[in-house]
């Protein structure tokens, strides 16, 4: 898609999320975002590496949201063979969530 989530900008308890958006003709390889050129605070043109730490990483192609949160749904099936009950498994998932979750991040079944 020739898009990728950068960092965050924060402004006023506020934070956006910086995007980097390359034309498809443009995009080619890492070392040619290290030499796109941005100006800095004296109007010089500068190389994105001399400013930046560029690594390449995977990330989903798109962002869902719930409540204007970003959200990720996760599906499952218990095996019926297993010997456990859905009720069980949710008892379980409940009681680990501290450990898995983020600080801040919420959960909730449905279905």
């Amino acid at each position: 898609s020739g898009t990728s989530q950068a960092s965050v900008f924060k402004e006023d308890g506020k934070e956006y999320d910086m995007i980097i958006r390359v034309p498809d003709d443009k995009r080619v390889s890492v070392e040619d975002i290290k030499r796109l050129q941005v100006r800095n605070k004296y109007d010089k043109l500068m190389f994105l590496d001399a400013l930046v730490e560029i690594t390449e990483t995977k990330s989903p192609s798109s962002i869902s949201r719930y409540n204007r949160q970003r959200s990720v749904t996760v599906l499952a099936e218990p095996n019926r063979n297993a010997g456990v009950s859905l009720g069980e498994i949710l008892t379980q998932v409940s009681k680990n969530t501290k450990e898995w979750l983020v600080e801040g991040a919420n959960y909730r079944f449905a279905g």
